[in-house]
């Protein structure tokens, strides 16, 4: 069975992101973006799965989507899935909030 292990984002300002803003983040030697959108914050790989494009360097659009700033590749973050070609996915990982600090969880098998 599947269990999630939660990790502290030890970067105390990731709580206070914006609306629409990103930032790359270290978690267990993972590059992770981290970023805000409509409210909810959200975690993904920092590299955009078509050409290893960093996230944190794009931007997010008020449709919903994450943009990748090579190749402007666009990905849905709720269901993860490419405007352009569903062949591409974004790797996301499941992300809580405990009071003014945030979470990440990892699969653990």
């Amino acid at each position: 069975m599947k269990n999630v292990v939660w990790n502290d984002i030890k970067d105390p300002s990731i709580s206070q992101l914006k609306e629409f803003e990103l930032k790359k983040v270290y978690i267990h030697g993972k590059e992770l973006c981290i970023g805000k959108m409509k409210g909810e914050f959200f975690a993904v790989d920092n590299k955009c799965p078509h050409a290893g494009g960093p996230f944190d360097k794009g931007f997010c659009t008020s449709s919903g989507f994450l943009v990748c700033p090579l190749h402007s590749y666009k990905f849905n973050v709720k269901t993860s899935l490419c405007s352009g070609d569903s062949f591409y996915r974004l790797k996301k990982y499941p992300v809580r909030q405990l009071g003014e600090s945030l979470q990440v969880g990892f699969l653990d098998y």
